[in-house]
């Protein structure tokens, strides 16, 4: 198994886990934890109220928030997470995230000097990757060594964009932002390309190609990402499911729900399933 770190919870706190404002609830918990040189993951469970605020951890550092909702303030925007999101941080990189409501999340940490720009969206292996390490981890499968080739799948890709300009993020047009924000925000049916375009007054092509340029994934891929945790946040908050999944997400079928699904995650809808169920049993 893999051994623990010394001073683990002292240094994740201090590091980016938590801050709370007084010493008393809410909390936020280590339920699990495993650690190697190369890198550290955290089952965490927390109170609403928790404010979780990250300022000179020096690590790459993943979230994959499996149950609840998060409010996040970073580089002066703020967005909502909700169940089955995952976000990725620079080293060093700022944020502050308050709990909505009570959460149970996956914090993956990669051991590195990196200094790469973060974008908003990870990329497809990255999530398949986190996915990975939350189904590994709630079955209890963990072991030294799957932590540290699962951790190097996730350096492998940050190493190589950490040669590349690391201003992308900083130089991103208003229109560009305009058009991100658009799409996250979007609360029923998400515009096409076209339509996207027309709302922001930029060409589809243009609009198309700088989206990817600056975010790494397509503005479909985006758009799928959206629909599937629509559904599982929709899934989350009914007492009981009146209609398929893939038909509250938006999706054509439930064979293309079936698709993006393992196309996304890396596990099949049975499997994603499994998942959201077991971290139920995870102690609070």
């Amino acid at each position: 198994m893999p051994r623990p770190c010394a001073s683990a919870k002292e240094e994740s706190v201090s590091h980016s886990l938590v801050r709370s404002n007084t010493q008393m609830e809410p909390r936020l918990r280590v339920a699990e934890e495993w650690c190697t040189e190369l890198g550290r993951v955290v089952i965490a469970t927390g109170d609403r109220g928790v404010d979780m605020v990250r300022s000179s951890c020096p690590h790459l550092q993943y979230w994959l928030l499996l149950e609840g909702q998060w409010t996040e303030r970073m580089e002066g925007s703020t967005r909502k997470l909700s169940a089955s999101e995952a976000v990725v941080y620079a080293p060093g990189q700022p944020s502050r995230r308050v709990a909505e409501t009570p959460f149970t999340g996956l914090s993956v940490q990669v051991f590195s000097n990196l200094s790469n720009d973060a974008g908003c969206e990870l990329s497809r292996s990255e999530v398949r990757t986190v996915w990975q390490f939350a189904r590994l981890a709630i079955a209890g499968e963990l072991d030294s060594w799957l932590l540290d080739e699962t951790l190097l799948t996730l350096l492998q890709p940050r190493t190589l964009m950490s040669l590349k300009s690391q201003t992308r993020l900083h130089d991103m047009p208003a229109w560009l932002k305009c058009a991100y924000e658009r799409l996250r925000d979007c609360k029923f049916e998400y515009p096409t390309l076209t339509e996207l375009a027309l709302q922001v007054g930029i060409s589809p092509n243009h609009l198309s190609s700088e989206f990817a340029s600056h975010f790494g994934i397509s503005i479909s891929t985006l758009v799928r990402r959206l629909k599937f945790r629509r559904a599982v946040s929709q899934s989350e908050q009914a007492e009981s499911v009146a209609e398929p999944l893939w038909v509250t997400g938006g999706f054509y079928d439930a064979a293309h729900f079936n698709r993006v699904c393992k196309q996304e995650f890396g596990l099949t809808p049975t499997e994603l399933g499994q998942v959201m169920t077991n971290r139920k049993s995870i102690q609070r």
